[in-house]
């Protein structure tokens, strides 16, 4: 699990899903020429495309600890959802419970993000 980053009282805890190279970077981004990305690859790689010019993507959520409550924020990329590109991964949710997160009760979904306050800290 990626380091947690800690804020005055509170603390974020990334919660990787999945890390890998997904998507072809030009067929990603249509306007995206072989020339622009061939003038960018020196900073590119091997963190955001990686040799075989595949976008490098993280699939993630945050639990955020702070002195009264834990908060979930799922950016709700659909692991509920069958994908050819990303098959769906139940240990996710695993990863979070250490954190606070129960995922059984209800969450507030708001632009395409999910939300919820945790069991008190």
């Amino acid at each position: 699990m990626p380091t947690p980053i800690a804020l005055k009282d509170l603390t974020i805890h990334p919660v990787v899903e999945q890390q890998g190279s997904f998507f072809d970077a030009l067929g990603f981004f249509p306007a995206l020429t072989k020339e622009l990305l061939d003038e960018n690859r020196s900073w590119l790689q091997p963190h955001y495309v990686d040799e075989a010019d595949k976008l490098v993507l993280c699939i993630q959520s945050f639990v955020i600890k702070t002195p009264h409550h834990n908060i979930l924020v799922d950016s709700c990329v659909g692991n509920h959802k069958p994908s050819a590109w990303r098959p769906r991964r139940l240990e996710h949710a695993a990863q979070q419970r250490p954190l606070g997160a129960d995922l059984s009760q209800g969450a507030l979904h708001n632009g395409g993000a999910r939300v919820r306050a945790l069991d008190a800290a």
